[in-house]
């Protein structure tokens, strides 16, 4: 009876290097995109209010921008 081993290493590589990189900016892209939008529809919404119920936000009118993207801006 005969026996045979055979040791084979195999090594993957990428069909396209950059492929996945630039579906990585992209996606960041998308993400950053969306949370841009959803600040400026809370800009939007709050820039609607009078100064009064901005006030009752603890808020004014020239803080408006940075607290409606602060969570971008990691303020």
């Amino acid at each position: 009876m005969t026996s045979v081993t055979t040791n084979t290493t195999v090594v993957h590589k990428p069909i396209f290097p950059g492929l996945a990189a630039g579906f990585a900016r992209m996606y960041r892209a998308m993400v950053a995109s969306s949370q841009g939008a959803r600040g400026l529809a809370h800009a939007r919404k709050l820039d609607a209010l009078t100064d009064e119920q901005l006030a009752a936000k603890g808020l004014r009118r020239d803080q408006i921008v940075r607290h409606s993207f602060q969570h971008l801006m990691h303020l």
